[in-house]
Parts: structure tokens; sequence; C-alpha cells
């Protein structure tokens, strides 16, 4: 559908100019249950780590960007820079991330990469969508997809 090549502008002011991100496409869309209860099973989308990079390379190039990971305490914060052509320079924000189920340090630092790509403004569309509830058939609500 044409809908999904509209870019989104992000003024950072920072930087003092626009990035233009593709918005996420269907298959870019994860779907994973956040809580079930009394009958009811409330779903969350999200992106997975490869398409915020997927999307740093090729708005930046594969070179453009860098992640660096840091330890305090029993927290794990990331910063991901952008290079800045124009000031010539990297322009870095931060984030922190939760811990996985299935791989706590892996995937917390996934977390901390997609978080830092929302802070310049990448997929933020994934933060305005509606609650999505759907009745729970008892067997544990699997395999939605957006």
């Amino acid at each position: 559908m044409e809908i999904y090549s509209i870019k989104k502008n992000y003024k950072d002011n920072n930087m003092k100019r626009i990035i233009e991100w593709d918005l996420l496409r269907p298959e870019d869309v994860e779907v994973r249950v956040a809580t079930t209860k009394n009958g009811k099973t409330t779903l969350l989308l999200y992106q997975d780590s490869r398409c915020a990079m997927r999307a740093l390379d090729k708005q930046f190039g594969s070179f453009g960007w860098q992640m660096d990971y840091k330890v305090v305490g029993d927290q794990i914060y990331g910063t991901l820079s952008i290079y800045d052509e124009e000031k010539q320079m990297w322009i870095s924000k931060s984030d922190t991330g939760d811990k996985s189920n299935i791989s706590e340090d892996k995937g917390q630092s996934s977390d901390i990469l997609k978080r830092c790509a929302v802070r310049f403004g990448f997929a933020r569309e994934l933060y305005t969508t509606p609650k999505i509830v759907v009745d729970d058939d008892g067997y544990g609500c699997s395999g939605y997809k957006v």
C-alpha cells in the first residue's frame, strides 16, 4: 500500500535539522502478549532490534552510527551515536532497557538500541497505537500478526 512510503519528520533541536524516517511496515512490527487477565489478553506492538539497525543503516549508512554500552551497578546503559556530516561530529542519545525473559543481557542490550533509536525519532508511531485487547480463548493466545 502507498501509505507505507510516507515519510515521518522528526526535528531534533540539538541537530537543527529534520531526520526523515520511513514509517514502519506491517512486517516490521512484532506482536507479543503483554498481560492476560479475566479472559482478556492485552497485546503489545514492538519493533525488534534488527528493524532499528536496518533503519539506521538506511538512514546513515553502516558506518554512520554506533552503539556503546556500559555497566553501572547491575544496570546496562547504552548510547547511540549518529555522525552529523554537517557539523562533523557525533550526536549521541542514551537510554537503558529491560532484561528479557530468555537472555537477560542480550535482550536488555537490544531493548536499549531500540529505545535509543526512538530518542532520535524512529518508530515513535508504536507509542501512539490504541490499546489492543482481545478475548482469550483459554489456549494462550498466540500467532497474532499486524
